[in-house]
């Protein structure tokens, strides 16, 4: 269950806020999948302060697998956050900025996005890029090894 639980907070670490500042927050839900079985997941992210002398942020995930929780705080670098700029150039220019625009249902509405895939021998990330804080409408990520899938969407934010 622990290595669920770090891959699943793994997963989300990839892309940070845009423009973030103190006191935005997520929550993604969605499901881990091995074969036929299935455990649902639920995350949180929060930036808690900002440290302008060394230009970082402090960023709690909690992440919820199976009901059992894990909670960390790491600080980040202010300059690894996606600017509302970035993103607005990924939307309008999504191929040329190697994703393909895509539509994905956040609190039963569609949203624009622009999925960008990294993909190594061991794992293949799909980033759901959009214009909400932490810059992700969904994310989905494959352990190529096993068959683990981790598939979480954008739930509600502030």
């Amino acid at each position: 269950m622990k290595r669920l639980l770090l891959f699943a907070a793994a997963m989300q670490a990839g892309v940070a806020a845009a423009d973030p500042e103190t006191g935005q927050w997520v929550k993604y839900e969605g499901a881990i999948r091995l074969y036929e079985n299935a455990v649902d997941v639920v995350q949180t992210r929060e930036l808690l302060a900002f440290d302008e002398e060394k230009q970082q942020f402090l960023e709690r995930q909690s992440s919820t697998v199976g009901g059992e929780t894990k909670t960390t705080e790491e600080w980040m670098a202010a300059a690894s956050y996606l600017s509302t700029a970035t993103v607005t150039t990924m939307l309008a220019d999504c191929e040329g900025s190697g994703g393909q625009a895509r539509t994905v249902v956040v609190k039963g509405e569609p949203m624009e996005t622009c999925a960008i895939v990294e993909d190594s021998p061991d794992s293949a990330y799909v980033h759901y890029i959009a214009h909400v804080p932490f810059s992700l409408a969904r994310t989905t990520s494959l352990r190529k090894s096993d068959g683990l899938l981790v598939d979480m969407t954008l739930a509600d934010w502030r």
